[in-house]
């Protein structure tokens, strides 16, 4: 296929890409759930790529905007990644998933070029396009952007870039850039009538603090305010909108946050954020195990899309709060509102889990809220899906990433509603409060300022400390292992990653083994990155998880082809 219809420039920097990096090492990249991601200095020609296919999912979609975010969240500093939004703000379609992997791997300039062609199946004059293009503080993150504007623009988009923003900004951006008819309050200089070229943009990020702020005054009205937040930013992006957003509070005497872990001196998450306190289950850098007991804080990743809760106590133990506590949390809350407000039977509520959930919060949402607690694949795609099947669709990672999702029944139902006609000022203020939910959570993605909000408002209301907020269930000890296998497209799940299909006798183990012991439960699931089998277990004390975690290693080991030596501890 003729290539003569792309311009001189955008074919150069598509050579100078492709031919400087590797067929082999470009075939190693997998598009997944973060998108591409490896060693930043491996990633020139995936930016190049991305930028493409975002431009390639607009056109396609009669133009409405797509996002580009350049981060590798939680990952050390060294890496980075590429993840495209989709036109509805959330992440791309996975439809598209496989044809971001060609264009990444295409044989060589040509092959690249008629692909795109290919993919768009009109000449590239027809192209209308609008990408908006974030990325975070990693020092490499400049170069990445500065390629995938230039593709953009190379194929004709329109190009919005919107600087050093947090993954969730740039998710939150498309989704109002396309529905803006409906947003009358969206900065002007924000929606673009050029169709193509290059413009920076800050007054987005500007228009989405003042929203969180407007929407979380409404919900704490005559709420007294509780302990100040600490928040550990991770030496990443959160931190300067954590201070943006802090200010904005205490400046209306709404709340009081204090940022560590600021970027100001320390490596990007190295022994902070939320993936290390989840992983090590312990307080970050930055935080004084004497003189902080009893102090309330809270933890971002390095993209800030996570948010995990923490305290210590009196004696100076580490206490967690994480994406299951905070999904029960908004339960309990919300179940309460709807109760006051008489709208108990007209809604539909859920929680959407995954196999990592704790038992513990399962049964808590079932037996004693009442409510559907569904389970789905580790991805948060798959949750996202289920949740959208609830008037009101809550779903949590373990590790911090989730949201609230609510159906347009729920949000015109609500808008129906009167207040004036309202004498009981419980009911009043009940349906108020509902009806700030939709306003003040980001429903694209998981966003922990929104989340952290919304938590200090419940915390407010219920007159909580941590500690009351951690008692509401104890959770099952558990332990978590790798074992490494030598191909993990030997197993198979299926139920969630909750059961094994392929070694059949794996999984007859697996039961035979965890009938041996009290309140307990183990799977096992394929890396989506590596050749490592994830182990999960639960029991009644600590000692029973790690036994059986062990257990079911070395019988994953015995009948998964394992590699290297047989677990012994």
């Amino acid at each position: 296929m003729a290539t003569n219809i792309f311009s001189q420039e955008f074919k150069q920097l598509a050579e100078q890409l492709f031919n400087n990096e590797s067929e082999c090492l470009r075939k190693t990249l997998r598009y997944g759930t973060s998108g591409f991601r490896s060693n930043a200095t491996k990633l020139n020609a995936a930016s190049f790529a991305c930028s493409c296919v975002s431009v390639l999912r607009s056109t396609l979609d009669s133009g409405k905007a797509t996002g580009l975010v350049i981060t590798a969240s939680h990952n050390p500093e060294e890496d980075n990644g590429l993840k495209i939004v989709d036109t509805d703000g959330g992440m791309l379609v996975i439809e598209w998933e496989p044809f971001s992997e060609q264009l990444l791997h295409s044989n060589n300039t040509d092959h690249l070029l008629n692909q795109i062609q290919t993919k768009l199946n009109n000449p590239l004059t027809g192209i209308n396009a609008t990408v908006l293009i974030g990325r975070d503080t990693r020092s490499s993150s400049s170069a990445l952007a500065e390629i995938a504007i230039k593709a953009a623009c190379g194929l004709g988009a329109c190009v919005i870039d919107l600087g050093v923003v947090t993954t969730p900004i740039v998710h939150s951006a498309v989704r109002n850039y396309n529905d803006h008819a409906e947003r009358p309050n969206l900065p002007i200089d924000f929606i673009r009538t050029e169709k193509i070229g290059h413009f920076t943009n800050n007054s987005f990020a500007q228009y989405y603090i003042d929203n969180l702020v407007k929407t979380f005054s409404l919900l704490a009205l005559n709420l007294q305010q509780t302990t100040p937040l600490i928040i550990d930013g991770s030496n990443g992006v959160g931190s300067s909108f954590a201070l943006q957003l802090g200010q904005k509070l205490k400046q209306l005497n709404l709340h009081d946050f204090t940022i560590i872990n600021d970027g100001s001196h320390g490596k990007l998450n190295y022994m902070v954020g939320a993936d290390f306190v989840k992983a090590k289950q312990s307080a970050p850098n930055g935080v004084d195990f004497e003189k902080d007991r009893l102090k309330k804080f809270c933890s971002l990743d390095g993209d800030a899309d996570r948010l995990i809760y923490f305290f210590l106590d009196e004696q100076g133990h580490f206490h967690m709060l994480d994406g299951d506590k905070i999904a029960t949390l908004y339960a309990i809350f919300i179940i309460e509102q709807l109760n006051k407000a008489g709208l108990q039977n007209t809604f539909k509520v859920g929680v959407v889990q995954t196999a990592y959930a704790n038992g513990a919060s399962t049964r808590f949402l079932t037996q004693t809220l009442g409510i559907e607690a569904a389970c789905e694949p580790t991805g948060v795609k798959y949750l996202h899906t289920r949740a959208s099947n609830y008037d009101v669709g809550i779903y949590f990672e373990a590790n911090g990433h989730g949201t609230i999702l609510f159906s347009e029944n729920f949000k015109c139902q609500l808008n129906k509603i009167n207040l004036e006609n309202l004498n009981n000022e419980e009911i009043k203020s009940a349906i108020i409060k509902l009806q700030c939910l939709p306003n003040l959570i980001n429903q694209s993605i998981g966003d922990p300022f929104p989340n952290l909000l919304l938590i200090e408002a419940i915390l407010r209301y219920k007159q909580w400390s941590l500690n009351d907020w951690n008692v509401i269930y104890s959770e099952l000890p558990n332990r978590q292992r790798v074992q490494r296998i030598a191909d993990k497209s030997l197993i198979k799940t299926y139920d969630a990653e909750r059961r094994i299909s392929s070694p059949i006798e794996l999984q007859e183990a697996i039961d035979n083994e965890v009938s041996k012991f009290n309140l307990a439960r183990s799977f096992v699931r394929p890396s989506g990155t590596e050749d490592v089998v994830r182990v999960y277990s639960e029991a009644d004390t600590q000692q029973s998880a790690d036994q059986l975690a062990l257990n079911i290693a070395k019988l994953v080991f015995k009948l998964a082809q394992g590699a290297g030596e047989e677990p012994k501890s």
